[in-house]
């Protein structure tokens, strides 16, 4: 039962339904969620599902912001939106990661822009491709999750 005060109550026959229709509508092998851009892992998760917290932690230089930016990489080429937000990094910084990935070219080259003629084409080419895809990206330090909150909505 919905009411119209947005109290979301719903009793156990409700929820049963809901359940069983879940259950029946979902991708029959396909992940239900948006990808972590690792097959492994969406097959043992589902993917990263709407209402989930999902936490990655973990020692420094263990890999967390590559694994986070191959699934930036991976969503927004499904034309998914992402809105990433980065306590340690600057936003710019992410973004040379992310070209590095997409395009193969070594990190070094791209942040000394020591990059030939076909990397260099092909690091624009790849910059334009990215122009219409919805990242959002937010390198607020200190933000508190009243902040963070509201900076989802207006988004969204």
């Amino acid at each position: 039962m919905n009411t119209e005060n947005n109290l979301y109550i719903e009793d156990i026959n409700s929820l049963i339904d809901t359940s069983i229709s879940h259950i029946e509508n979902m991708g029959k092998g396909e992940i239900n969620g948006q990808t972590t851009g690792l097959v492994s892992l969406d097959n043992q998760t589902d993917g990263f599902n709407a209402g989930e917290l999902i936490v990655i932690g973990a020692r420094p230089a263990i890999g967390k912001t590559s694994f986070i930016i191959n699934t930036v990489l991976a969503n927004i080429e499904k034309n998914c939106g992402v809105l990433y937000f980065s306590l340690d990094m600057h936003k710019t910084q992410i973004m040379l990661r992310l070209m590095s990935l997409k395009t193969k070219i070594p990190l070094y080259n791209i942040r000394s822009g020591n990059l030939n003629q076909e990397q260099a084409k092909l690091l624009t080419q790849e910059f334009n491709n990215l122009r219409d895809k919805k990242l959002f990206i937010d390198d607020s330090k200190n933000i508190t999750i009243d902040q963070l909150e509201f900076k989802v909505k207006k988004i969204i």
